[in-house]
Formats: C-alpha cells, sequence, structure tokens
C-alpha cells in the first residue's frame, strides 16, 4: 500500500538521518496527529522508529496538513528540514498542503514527498473503451495536472518538491535529503519528518 512504501521511505531516511547525527521527530497522522515519535542519533534510532510506527493503519479520511504543521512547529520551534510523505489525489486536500507547506517553508527548509498513484497514470494513458471510462481518464488527467500546478506554486515559494512512483520513494526521499546538506558545514542539521 500507499503507507507501507511511505513507512518503508521514512524508516531508510530516518536510518541514515540519525547515522548523520541528525535529531528525528517522526509525526504520523491521518485527520488528527497519530503519534510523535522522537528518534535519537544513532544506529538504534531507525529500530525505535520502527517499534513505534509498525501498526500505523491507513485511514480513508482527509489528511489534517494544517495540524501536522503545527505539531511540526511544536516540536521544533528553530529552523529545521521538514519531510513529508503524502500522495495527494483530492484536489480540496491539495490547497490544504499547500496553504500548510508554504506555512511551514517560513521556518524550516520543507521538502514534499508525493508518491504518485500508479492507478491515476494507468486511467490517463489507456484509451478510453467507454463514456465512463472516459470520465475517468478526464479526472485523473486533471488530477495530474493540479499535481504539476501545486509542485510549481510549492517551488515558487521555496519547497522542495518530488513527485515519485511507489518504486522510487525512499530512494528520492535519500537523495533529496542529503542534496540539502550538500556543501553545508559538518554540523549536525535537525531533521523533521
Amino acid at each position: 500500500s500507499k503507507l507501507d512504501y511511505g513507512l518503508a521511505a521514512t524508516l531508510a531516511l530516518t536510518r541514515v538521518a540519525a547515522a548523520r547525527g541528525d535529531q528525528v521527530t517522526v509525526i504520523a497522522f491521518a485527520e488528527r496527529v497519530l503519534r510523535t515519535v522522537r528518534v535519537r542519533s544513532g544506529g538504534r534510532g531507525a529500530w525505535a522508529a520502527y517499534e513505534a510506527l509498525y501498526d500505523v493503519e491507513a485511514q480513508l479520511v482527509e489528511p489534517a496538513y494544517d495540524l501536522a504543521a503545527e505539531a511540526a512547529f511544536d516540536v521544533e520551534p528553530r529552523s529545521a528540514t521538514a519531510v513529508l510523505f503524502t500522495s495527494v489525489t483530492d484536489l480540496a486536500a491539495a490547497e490544504l498542503l499547500r496553504e500548510s507547506l508554504l506555512r511551514l517553508g517560513r521556518r524550516h527548509r520543507a521538502l514534499l514527498l508525493n508518491l504518485e498513484d500508479p492507478e491515476l497514470r494507468a486511467l490517463a494513458a489507456a484509451p478510453p473503451a467507454t463514456p465512463a471510462a472516459a470520465f475517468a481518464q478526464v479526472a485523473s488527467l486533471e488530477i495530474q495536472l493540479a499535481n504539476r500546478r501545486l509542485a510549481r506554486h510549492l517551488r515558487r515559494g521555496g519547497i522542495r518538491v518530488v513527485n515519485t512512483p511507489a518504486d522510487r520513494l525512499a530512494l528520492e526521499a535519500l537523495e533529496s535529503y542529503l542534496a540539502i546538506f550538500r556543501g553545508a558545514a559538518a554540523a549536525p542539521a535537525q531533521a523533521r519528518l
């Protein structure tokens, strides 16, 4: 599931960040904040995060991006790196995501990793055989277009955005996170996942 890919990428990123000496806090949320997990630097940090997150379940609710941003502000009042894993398929939720990330980006270096929905990509690419399939194709194209607009708007606001398929999520997360620190001083950074 998307949640499984997101958790795997979060844990991989947690392991790398903790090994670098970064302070990491993982905030799992749906319509409310479900878990806040502080991870110690070093090798056991990722294991502690796994133990705290392995039983998080996917929920079919509107994600509360605003509450997650508030939780990040509460956990880390200083400038940090905030990494958000999500999959934007709801155009109404995209607006709340945009507002929340731009607000978060005023204090933190924000990175959005948007997991592309393979079913939407398949619907957009397949020639429609029925009127219902044509409607589904138009809807999927609209969602993809809205995601591109969202990414452009966020990038103009200084937010790093990566749209990626599930099989590349962990790799893209690691590459994007480490790119933030290339050339930076050797001092550990704060990380918020």
